[in-house]
């Protein structure tokens, strides 16, 4: 009888230690998930688009702009230049530098200008001047900056449907 108590008793300790450190890991992966970026499908850029132009206009954002990229080198971003959308590719790193003439190309032939402007960010290349910033004039409303956006992401960069986006500041 004091064997099958102890049993029991231990096995209750056993029991609250895993309950314990299997409850501080959930909430430890539920605080690790708020640090991973939002990832998007193409299907979803629209409501993303939807919801800066909502947050602009209730002044609810710090920035009038948004970007997606799969791998830190497709990265484009959304401009709210005043009541139209326009479409920012800004050179950061080394290997952004062999779409530059992608880009430069689908700007031309859809007729759209292009300005080359910066925002004063140091690239993380060799070069000391600020990072270049080709920015797409399309005035485009939600409709068109999502299509748009996506042409440039098969187009430019050869992504696809099955490509998953983050949502960078």
């Amino acid at each position: 009888m004091k064997n099958v108590l102890l049993v029991f008793v231990i096995s209750i300790f056993i029991f609250l230690i895993l309950s314990y450190f299997l409850k501080d890991k959930k909430v430890s992966n539920e605080n690790d998930s708020t640090i991973i970026a939002s990832q998007i499908k193409f299907e979803e850029l629209g409501g993303v688009i939807d919801n800066l132009i909502d947050n602009l206009i209730g002044n609810k954002l710090e920035y009038d702009f948004f970007g997606i990229t799969s791998n830190g080198i497709d990265c484009i971003y959304f401009i709210m230049d005043g009541p139209v959308i326009n479409i920012d590719f800004e050179i950061m790193i080394e290997e952004q530098l062999q779409y530059i003439e992608r880009f430069k190309y689908y700007a031309n032939r859809n007729d759209y200008q292009l300005k080359e402007i910066t925002y004063g960010n140091k690239p993380k290349y060799g070069d000391s001047k600020e990072a270049p910033v080709y920015k797409m004039i399309i005035n485009g409303d939600k409709t068109s900056a999502e299509e748009i956006g996506i042409e440039i992401q098969k187009e430019v960069f050869k992504n696809d449907n099955s490509t998953n986006f983050e949502i960078v500041p």
